[in-house]
């Protein structure tokens, strides 16, 4: 065929715009880039058309029809739809599109170990923080066309119970917020005058992700080192004491992670091969070892394995596995872990129920997670609707939230709140409400999600065991709302 022929000689194509490779702003999101690419060829093969050339005569009747007469074919592109730029743990649609030609075969390969995806037009959710290396493969006229491109991730901001850390465009680490225990890393335990002055954190660049939770903090760096500083009961911050830090220190043990999460007064990272290792309280089992002891070094979680996304909440963990299920471990007497009982998990234990997970967050009491229809699922605590049934009603499995669809991201998960990204960049919470946490204007509790006033285009969204939220946009604006200290 015509078009196999003006590709014989070139298969190979780079689609550089399907991803970028440049550094993104600390508050940057997936906001939609497209590129046309034009695929190999020169169109110096004829393309046939069907006829008679201009100017020939008539055929006599019941003559045969003259043969194709050879021309000039236009030549293929293929146009690529999606962000340029990535947030961690949000979900994303990439989409392939060809003219003049019919590729088929689509076949998306990351670069980040998770499943590849096939056709032209897929959803993906980058779960860990760093540069990776994509690559899309399509067969056109019996040739096979692939390109390779890079993307970077990050996790630009984390708010804590009272206290917010973001990832500056230099890659340094800045907070705001109480400093009672030295969890904004500056050195000191001086609370600014006013909590909306970031300081800068002392001696950290490289930062891609940063976590915090309930008086620390951390930050992984592009190299897999993680440091924490602020608050240290029983081992907190991972440097093998139970002092105070009020500038980071490295984690023992940790100098692999692709992803972490913050608990109370526990912490956890997925490692390069996709096992997870705690460190901190362990009173409830949060990490996962098998004992109650606390351990002031990172221990590993046991016998977990092909793990993507970790979240850490108040007594226990949860991670998301790359089939896209869930484990939990810790705490339950609240039904969090959702495997039906309220027994508590020493050991990881599956999710009942729940397939096509592409997101989780653990919270105080309660567990959510995102499928990839963009819908959300909740168990547990539930006694200010914080699991979005329409009830106040525990659940040891899980319960779709009432009403809420396309869904781009979870922000973590609050003190007794949750909240979701939608496509739209709105942002919808559900749960306690007392200090405003739900952004709606009122204090009432709601046990189904509630839109956010005055917040729209935003790429991202976070609260972690706290009564605020905050969201960012594209430009690096933040707007947040719940309770007065972290604002």
């Amino acid at each position: 065929m015509a078009v196999k022929n003006a590709l014989t000689n070139s298969r190979k194509i780079t689609l550089v715009a399907l991803f970028s490779a440049a550094a993104m702003l600390a508050a940057c999101g997936g906001g939609g880039d497209e590129v046309t690419v034009t695929l190999p060829g020169d169109g110096s093969a004829p393309a046939p058309i069907i006829g008679a050339p201009p100017g020939a005569p008539a055929p006599a009747p019941g003559a045969s029809p003259p043969p194709p007469v050879a021309g000039p074919i236009a030549t293929p592109t293929l146009t690529i739809t999606g962000p340029s730029r990535a947030i961690a743990n949000t979900r994303y649609t990439y989409q392939a599109v060809a003219t003049n030609a019919s590729p088929s075969n689509y076949s998306w390969n990351w670069g980040d170990g998770s499943p590849n995806a096939s056709g032209n037009s897929v959803s993906k959710v980058w779960n860990s923080t760093g540069n990776f290396v994509g690559s899309l493969s399509a067969s056109l006229g019996g040739n096979m066309l692939t390109g390779t491109a890079s993307v970077a991730v990050v996790l630009p901001i984390a708010v804590g119970y009272n206290h917010t850390c973001i990832v500056n465009t230099d890659t340094t680490v800045a907070c705001r917020g109480v400093n009672n225990k030295g969890q904004l890393g500056d050195g000191t335990t001086t609370t600014p005058a006013s909590s909306a002055t970031y300081v800068a954190v002392n001696g950290l660049s490289g930062i891609t992700q940063v976590a915090a939770a309930n008086a620390h903090s951390c930050a992984r760096k592009s190299d897999g080192a993680v440091y924490c500083w602020g608050d240290n009961y029983s081992g907190a911050l991972g440097d093998g004491s139970e002092n105070d830090k009020s500038v980071p220190t490295q984690v023992v043990g940790i100098n692999n992670a692709i992803a972490m999460s913050m608990g109370d007064s526990f912490g956890c990272a997925i490692k390069s091969d996709k096992t997870v290792a705690c460190w901190g309280y362990n009173g409830q089992y949060q990490l996962g070892n098998g004992t109650s002891d606390n351990s002031s070094v990172s221990v590993v979680v046991t016998g977990l394995t092909d793990t993507v996304a970790i979240s850490a909440g108040a007594s226990h963990a949860c991670a998301l596995k790359a089939n896209g299920t869930a484990v939990c471990w810790g705490s339950n007497s609240r039904g969090e872990i959702g495997d039906g009982s309220n027994t508590v998990a020493q050991t990881p234990m599956a999710v009942t129920g729940l397939t096509d997970i592409v997101a989780i967050g653990a919270t105080r009491g309660n567990t959510c997670a995102l499928k990839s229809d963009g819908t959300v699922h909740c168990w547990g605590r539930n006694e200010y609707g914080q699991l979005g049934d329409t009830t106040t009603v525990n659940r040891s499995t899980s319960v779709a939230v009432t009403g809420l669809t396309d869904v781009i991201a979870l922000g973590a998960s609050g003190y007794r709140h949750n909240c979701a990204l939608k496509s739209d960049g709105t942002v919808r919470c559900w749960g306690y409400n007392a200090n405003g946490s739900l952004g709606d204007g009122t204090t009432v509790n709601s046990a189904i999600p509630v839109t956010v006033l005055g917040v729209s285009g935003a790429v991202a969204i976070s609260t972690k065991l706290s009564y605020t939220t905050c969201a960012i946009k594209a430009d690096a604006t933040q707007t947040c709302w719940g309770l007065e200290a972290n604002n």
